[in-house]
């Protein structure tokens, strides 16, 4: 789990004018197929904003970008952030990217995921304070 390392680059599609948080739970059998677009993953969320991939988890140093996608898949860039950069604006971004395990008790081993959220400015602090619900729920 070396940040000195490369990982693979990331693409996030995330359903147009969602706002909350995300999960990816990794290496599941009955997850969905990976897919690449131009060598970088693609993760691609549905309105419930959890994703179940067969991918393996992602270490190291990666390039991530992330989208809007409207229904006839048009794309708008979203930023990632950090909540101190935002003041005084509206923008939808991305923040508080996290990873982890969990222990996955049907089927006895470790589960990896990553928790990430979604929102405009003035939602974060709701939003923000219900992933830890919002991550345990998707988890059982």
């Amino acid at each position: 789990m070396s940040c000195g390392r490369k990982g693979e680059d990331s693409v996030y599609l995330i359903p147009k004018n969602y706002e909350g948080n995300l999960l990816i739970i990794f290496n599941q059998d009955h997850g969905v197929d990976t897919t690449y677009e131009q060598q970088a993953r693609v993760y691609s969320f549905d309105t419930t904003g959890v994703l179940i991939t067969k991918f393996s988890p992602n270490y190291g140093i990666q390039q991530n970008r992330y989208y809007y996608v409207d229904a006839l898949g048009n794309r708008t860039d979203l930023k990632y952030a950090l909540p101190s950069h935002l003041k005084g604006t509206d923008n939808v971004v991305i923040f508080n990217k996290e990873t982890g395990n969990d222990y996955d008790t049907s089927k006895k081993m470790k589960r990896h995921f990553e928790l990430l959220t979604v929102a405009r400015e003035r939602n974060m602090d709701s939003i923000a304070n219900l992933k830890s619900d919002f991550m345990w729920e998707r988890l059982k």
